[in-house]
């Protein structure tokens, strides 16, 4: 019998004791985002979304955004920061009443490959890529998942 490992699992085993320790996370916390949207939304527009503490590592596969109401005819978002603005989720569509979790779309965003672990604050933005006929005060909750240290 073959024992094979995950990329995670892999680059734990290769990492210092510190830094392994930092992967597996000490510390969960989830931090729950309501937007209300606004008719006049268009492709290029930023939403700031939340700070993320220092040395916190915001978790992709665990994140999510959730539509309250429906967003309108077509509302798709990048969720990122100053310096990579699809670095959470790449083509997050987003559509009537339901969740989207930011890797159900086609492209994998970098942070699941390479975690970022800011050393200041860092500032999440949600950008708009497309927006057509956006739904006036419809709710989204976006739900950040990160880990930090504890």
């Amino acid at each position: 019998m073959a024992n094979f490992k995950s990329d995670i699992i892999t680059a734990k085993d290769s990492l210092a004791l510190s830094d392994a320790q930092h992967n597996s996370g000490e510390l969960t916390l989830a931090v729950p985002v309501l937007v209300t949207l606004a008719s006049g939304m268009v492709a290029s527009d930023t939403i700031q979304l939340a700070d993320m503490p220092a040395g916190a590592v915001l978790v992709p596969q665990l994140s999510k955004a959730t539509a309250i109401d429906n967003p309108g005819t077509s509302l798709v978002l990048d969720i990122g920061d100053a310096d990579d603005d699809d670095r959470y989720a790449d083509g997050l569509t987003l559509s009537a009443a339901g969740d989207d979790k930011f890797l159900t779309d086609p492209a994998i965003p970098d942070a699941v490959e390479n975690a970022y672990k800011p050393n200041e604050s860092t500032r999440i933005f949600a950008t708009v890529k497309t927006a057509t006929s956006i739904t006036d005060g419809a709710k989204l909750l976006i739900t950040l998942v990160y880990r930090i240290r504890g």
